[in-house]
């Protein structure tokens, strides 16, 4: 949209100077005051509506994004993580994180904590899901980061047991793409999501 509407600039400007003496017959001294004017305006306006009408630089900087896409991408991930936690897959749930929060923590032995906490082995999830909780836009810049959000509901294990499990990240973050993935991972007792009966946590809330 901002390409176009340079672009459209552009050619307002470009017209109204040509109309300017645009007539059937123009006299060679027009021509001439026509070119003194266009020279008179200086290098540097005419290299800026070059560079406007041919430059995509800073659409290609603008960060655009597509929540329903969003929500659906981070819906699938929260299978993904049901899937790790029914086949104890430790590198598949490592995947998720953040590598800021990977740098700061060991995943690993994090990671088989969890598993000891989750008593028996899990059978079945009531429903994963996943999306866009917050952002920053910037008229200029676009999408400056997306939070995002996970939850896996009602856990249920061979033992009777439940567990609710939540998510919290950035989908995505122009500052700084370390940031981007899982940054905390929470999980409770219960069908839902309970910080009376914390299991265990991953990471930091703060983001």
């Amino acid at each position: 949209m901002i390409k176009y509407a340079k672009r459209f600039l552009c050619l307002l400007l470009v017209a109204g100077l040509l109309c300017g003496c645009g007539r059937s017959h123009i006299k060679s001294s027009y021509i001439k005051e026509g070119i003194e004017l266009l020279a008179g305006l200086g290098e540097g306006l005419v290299e800026g509506l070059v560079n406007a009408w041919t430059s995509d630089e800073e659409d290609d900087d603008y960060i655009d994004v597509n929540f329903s896409r969003a929500d659906n991408e981070l819906t699938e991930q929260a299978n993904q993580v049901y899937e790790a936690l029914k086949e104890k897959d430790i590198e598949s749930i490592k995947k998720v994180f953040a590598p800021c929060t990977a740098k700061k923590y060991d995943l690993d032995k994090e990671i088989k904590k969890l598993f000891k906490k989750i008593e028996g082995n899990v059978i079945s999830i009531g429903e994963a899901s996943g999306w866009t909780t917050g952002y920053a836009h910037d008229a200029e810049k676009g999408y400056l980061y997306v939070d995002s959000e996970e939850k896996l509901k009602n856990i249920t294990t061979d033992e009777g047991k439940s567990y609710c499990m939540t998510l919290f990240g950035y989908y995505s973050n122009s500052q700084s793409k370390d940031k981007v993935g899982i940054s905390f991972l929470y999980v409770s007792e219960g069908k839902t999501e309970n910080v009376n009966h914390e299991v265990y946590e991953i990471g930091g809330s703060e983001q």
